[in-house]
């Protein structure tokens, strides 16, 4: 979580280097769900693998996204500019008793970056009601960590795997004005083509499954926002 907390601090000050030229910009919270079929399918593989009882205490849930947008071109009703933000979920494999432990965490994390398309279909008053489409670029970093203890004896193994990928996040956003500032909420879904897990010591080898095919991230679902921003062109007064 950490790791995309500080990408985020990047793509914010990005952001507001550009602000000069800026007509909205706005920070959004949310919570968002993620396909992630091929690697609970791996998951579940590990657990079925072992020789004890182990259990999936975590299965790649739903979680906290964040996410910024700047909007510069301007086109009657009809906004472009950039987004970038953060998401993450995991799993977990564990197993103890009173002769030792075993774990392994899956910490999946992933940063976006692309362009934002906002079109008005209904202005009153200080509310507005917006369709936006964010076409993206997508790098994910999986950290794959087991941990087996016996007694005294203590087993660490630590690798970590990149993917890249391609996506489209859309849906709709209700907008109400304070002056210049708004409050918003999101709704939409964000389909994810995935992007094969490479060694990162090593591109040319993937994480692959028990068949040998190879396992793709999916970061695909709903994602549900509330967030703040500014208006840079709307006055004080205005409604």
């Amino acid at each position: 979580m950490k790791k995309s907390i500080s990408r985020f601090s990047f793509l914010v000050l990005l952001f507001l280097t550009q602000t000069v030229y800026a007509q909205k910009l706005f920070v959004e919270f949310g919570h968002g769900g993620f396909g992630m079929a091929e690697m609970k399918s791996f998951q579940q593989e590990i657990q079925n693998q072992l020789e004890f009882d182990a259990r999936i205490i975590e299965n790649f849930p739903a979680y906290y996204t964040v996410k910024g947008s700047l909007l510069f071109v301007d086109f009657e009703d009809v906004t472009i500019g950039f987004t970038g933000g953060t998401m993450s979920t995991g799993g977990r494999v564990s197993y103890g008793d009173f002769s030792g432990s075993y774990r392994a965490d899956s910490e999946l994390s992933a940063t976006y970056f692309g362009l934002i398309g906002e079109h008005i279909f209904l202005k009153r008053n200080n509310l507005e009601l917006t369709v936006n489409a964010s076409p993206y670029i997508n790098t994910s970093t999986l950290d794959f960590s087991t941990e087996f203890i016996i007694q005294d004896n203590r087993q660490v193994q630590l690798l970590t795997f990149v993917s890249t990928s391609l996506g489209v996040e859309s849906g709709f956003t209700a907008r109400y004005y304070f002056g210049p500032m708004f409050v918003q909420a999101f709704f939409g879904g964000n389909f994810n083509i995935g992007g094969d897990l490479e060694l990162k010591t090593d591109r040319d080898a993937v994480l692959i499954d028990g068949a040998g095919e190879i396992v793709k991230t999916n970061w695909s679902g709903y994602r549900a926002n509330i967030g703040i921003g500014i208006n840079f062109k709307r006055k004080q007064n205005e409604n």
